[in-house]
């Protein structure tokens, strides 16, 4: 079967060493490209057995076969981008600096592995003086700045430096990487504090600086993060904005491939130390749902900083838009059961069946608190039975259930993911934000939704979709991807509607 580009999706290119074993290289590069929806090639300097092999059992590609490689991909290929990984010599990177006049190259990220190859002091000057000139990005450890710029790296400041005098040598940006390169996390932190919970990593654009608090990557996850912001940079992501989700991939598949084990219904996931998304920092923010949220962020920001949203925390919504809102929420709860009930029945196992069940018992029983809450703002029971469906509901209501008829659990869970999650991340702003007013009759609805049991709710429902989106491959698969983040942004549209339903009481 021949694998080819896609037109719909960024192609990258990297150079790199070949790993038997899968380890590194450009097998983690070649992996990272594809389930961040963008098609890789590449380039093989060197092939390895396995990481920490021998250096008898390396075997280093011939120079000519290494231009041979490349100039027979650029000359059919577009790329977006261009990773550069392990160049162990000087003979290579003598090989590699003329590719990159001979063809243009938009994106170029440089991952200097210079410490472990023992380059000589001339090697390093051809480095700094020819290569570093045509690099987008450069990605080194603390050591590896230090080496480049044969000086000694000391402190936060030292970082700031020395990523100010790479840039001076011609990279366009400089990320420090505070990783001590034999595998003992460095704790220079912004403010001098000796920290072991995270690393402090340092980004110079040429004008600012950006601090970023990061995991310690080495080995695998060091290849593995630098080929996601590759990925991300091809995507379109600005350079912080990329960083930021490689931070977040990175350290969280980390983390599944090293626990191997499937996150239970009642067990909270371990924080990721770097808190992506709600000023509260309660949720854990997986890397999937940051996806989703980064691919559909103006309609994610539409949806939770709706003016209903926004009136409902200062305590201007019309009392008549929140009662009809009211209403149409109890008519979408009843929907809202029958997706979880069709959740059971497309369940493969008796455990996915009763978390099923349990869900719309649960969702009961909150129907029966949204009757007691209605009654409080004047609406019997009567009402609520009687009062006809607004086209907003029946769009969001029946195009879930129309995305679990047709696809599977995975599907029908992001398609609920907006309502569930949304109504989390919406309440919890509210809830911290000054400006809100706790007075105001809205303030009982933001309580609840900020409350620890619905929190807790938001954080299962995230680590479910995350273990699913591992289970059903979607890492690996762009298109499914894309078809998971349009459900989304589906979702996530007809949210809004809903919202301008309550606001403007439509039917």
């Amino acid at each position: 079967m021949s694998c080819h580009p896609s037109d719909s999706l960024p192609t990258i290119l990297t150079i790199a060493d070949s790993y038997s074993d899968c380890s590194d290289g450009i097998q983690i590069d070649l992996q990272t490209f594809t389930a961040l929806s963008t098609f890789g090639m590449f380039v093989t300097t060197a092939l390895i057995p396995m990481e920490n092999s021998n250096t008898d059992a390396i075997q280093s590609v011939p120079i000519e076969f290494i231009s041979s490689q490349y100039r027979a991909l650029v000359n059919r290929t577009k790329f977006t981008a261009l990773k550069i990984g392990t160049l162990h010599s000087s003979s290579l990177i003598n090989c590699v600096i003329p590719l990159l006049v001979d063809v243009q190259i938009p994106i170029l990220v440089f991952d200097p592995v210079v410490v472990s190859n023992n380059l000589s002091s001339d090697t390093l000057d051809i480095l700094r003086t020819q290569l570093l000139p045509k690099i987008r990005l450069i990605t080194p450890t603390i050591e590896e700045a230090a080496a480049l710029l044969q000086c000694e790296i000391h402190s936060f400041e030292g970082m700031k430096a020395a990523a100010q005098n790479l840039h001076h040598l011609g990279a366009k940006y400089v990320l420090i990487r505070n990783n001590n390169f034999a595998g003992r996390p460095s704790q220079f932190t912004e403010d001098g504090n000796n920290r072991s919970n995270f690393i402090m990593d340092v980004l110079f654009d040429g004008m600012n600086f950006t601090p970023f608090k990061s995991f310690h990557f080495s080995g695998t996850n060091r290849g593995k993060y630098t080929a996601a912001i590759t990925a991300f940079l091809a995507n379109g992501s600005d350079i912080k904005q990329a960083i930021e989700d490689a931070i977040a991939y990175t350290g969280n598949v980390s983390k599944y491939v090293q626990s191997e084990s499937v996150v239970d219904d009642n067990s909270v996931q371990e924080e990721n130390p770097y808190e992506i998304g709600t000023p509260h920092g309660s949720l854990s923010k997986s890397s999937f749902i940051q996806l989703l949220k980064t691919q559909c962020a103006q309609e994610w920001f539409d949806y939770t900083h709706h003016r209903f949203v926004q009136e409902l925390g200062r305590g201007t919504l019309p009392q008549a838009s929140f009662q009809h809102y009211l209403i149409q929420d109890y008519i979408f709860l009843t929907h809202f059961a029958r997706c979880y009930s069709l959740i059971a029945y497309k369940s493969d196992t008796m455990d996915e069946i009763m978390l099923a069940a349990k869900n719309v018992c649960f969702i009961g029983y909150e129907s029966k608190l949204h009757t007691a809450y209605c009654a409080e703002w004047g609406i019997d029971t009567t009402k609520l039975n009687t009062m006809k469906e607004a086209r907003a509901n029946l769009a969001y209501t029946r195009y879930t259930l129309d995305v679990g008829m047709t696809g599977d659990l995975l599907d029908l869970y992001i398609a609920l993911a907006p309502c569930l999650l949304g109504y989390g991340d919406i309440a919890l702003r509210l809830f911290e934000d000054p400006t809100t007013d706790h007075q105001s009759p809205y303030w009982k609805w933001i309580s609840n939704y900020a409350a620890n049991d619905y929190q807790q709710s938001c954080r299962r429902g995230e680590q479910l979709i995350e273990r699913l989106a591992i289970e059903y491959g979607v890492w690996h698969a762009p298109c499914r991807m894309k078809k998971l983040i349009d459900i989304f942004r589906t979702g996530t549209q007809l949210e809004i509607g809903f919202w301008d339903m309550g606001l403007h009481m439509e039917w």
